[in-house]
């Protein structure tokens, strides 16, 4: 069966020159994922476009470090992109010395100011990128290793940087820039996945949620509220009103000797209530880590657990007062 990475309705260029009637032309770039710097899929996750989504679509609920972050809807590119390098010899040839690195500017209009934040936090991380351009597809790398193994990767940046803002004055909107930076050879080793229509829409970055304290712990009852962050919905309990009803998706932990709960029987209940907009979570008293002395940590499980549950977010951890 044919792999994928790379198997494109046409045959990628080789070494010769001729070519048919289909090939292949980068359209423009509508989006791109940012994933931690060495990140690669295996031949056996990229062996079709569906196995592709499927492990790209649980990258962005993994651990940060392994992370990945969609981006959408860029509406537009300011090509920066620097020109060959030359070296002008005495006789009055120029020398090509190295290729011009690219310098790609997206412009943002979707999720404004709250997707710019959270976009800054990689200014100074070391990250690959995948580009995927407007007829879905995915753009990378395909590495092939000195034994012969081959992984489709993100291309290497210098840096990719989120600008401050540019604030809306009146003749324009406020402008938000995300900016790639990579070297001028890495489409030699050019490498592709080719999504269908819509594809590229599954595969979605988490939303924060900011918890807090709905009041005073009283012995193994706490209280918990929720909203999404930077605007981004309000209260989640009027979103999920029953979907956080449930005991495995909270995580609770003795703030004073670091001892968690155990994850299936730690909390017994959770309930939320529309009025108030808290969740009461009730929990084992019988626990070894459960002590009514001692504040707890609250938070909503791993974001994995949470993705498996279709909740695709990410919560905070705070103290509950006693």
């Amino acid at each position: 069966m044919a792999n994928a990475l790379n198997n494109f309705p046409c045959a990628l260029l080789g070494s010769n020159t001729g070519f048919g009637s289909c090939t292949i032309d980068f359209k423009n770039i509508v989006g791109a994922i940012v994933v931690p710097a060495g990140t690669s899929f295996s031949q056996t996750q990229t062996l079709t476009a569906a196995a592709f989504i499927t492990a790209m679509v649980t990258a962005t609920s993994a651990p940060k470090a392994t992370r990945a972050f969609p981006i959408h809807d860029f509406a537009e590119i300011k090509d920066g992109s620097e020109s060959a390098v030359e070296e002008k010899l005495g006789y009055g040839e120029s020398l090509v010395v190295r290729d011009g690195n690219y310098k790609w500017q997206f412009r943002i209009i979707k999720g404004g100011f709250c997707l710019s934040k959270a976009l800054r936090q990689f200014n100074n991380m070391n990250v690959d990128v995948f580009f995927v351009d407007a007829n879905n597809l995915v753009i990378g790398q395909r590495i092939v290793s000195s034994t012969g193994v081959i992984t489709f990767t993100g291309i290497p940046q210098f840096q990719a940087y989120q600008e401050p803002i540019k604030i809306n004055d009146g003749s324009k909107g406020t402008i938000y820039m995300q900016n790639f930076g990579f070297l001028g050879n890495v489409f030699d080793s050019f490498g592709g996945v080719q999504l269908s229509a819509g594809d590229y829409n599954q595969i979605q970055g988490l939303q924060s949620v900011v918890l807090s304290s709905g009041g005073a712990r009283v012995a193994n009852v706490s209280l918990a509220k929720g909203a999404f962050s930077c605007g981004g919905g309000g209260d989640i309990g009027e979103t999920y009103p029953t979907q956080l009803n449930v005991a495995t998706l909270w995580t609770l932990q003795d703030a004073t000797t670091g001892t968690f709960y155990n994850a299936a029987t730690g909390i017994t209940s959770v309930a939320y209530s529309a009025l108030t907009g808290i969740f009461t979570i009730t929990a084992n008293a019988a626990d070894p880590a459960y002590n009514v002395g001692n504040p707890v940590n609250v938070s909503l499980a791993a974001a994995s657990i949470l993705d498996a549950a279709g909740l695709h977010i990410e919560s905070n951890t705070f103290v509950t007062p006693n």
